[in-house]
């Protein structure tokens, strides 16, 4: 949940929370899900990926760009 709750911390305080609004998650078997809604992506998706690349946790350190 620690992970879940920095990504959410740090997309609205980059974005502001009436850009991105975090919605749900999930904690799965391999895999945690996160839900948000988004106003306006380009922010949001600028913002997870440096936060994503940040991140020690292994899975994420094999999210590529299309």
């Amino acid at each position: 949940f620690a992970f879940r709750e920095a990504l959410e911390a740090k997309l609205e305080k980059a974005c502001g929370p009436d850009v991105v609004r975090m919605v749900g998650g999930a904690t799965g078997v391999h895999f945690g899900y996160v839900d948000f809604m988004v106003w306006d992506l380009q922010p949001v998706l600028f913002e997870a990926r440096e936060f994503l690349e940040a991140s020690d946790v292994p899975a994420v350190a094999t999210v590529s760009s299309p």
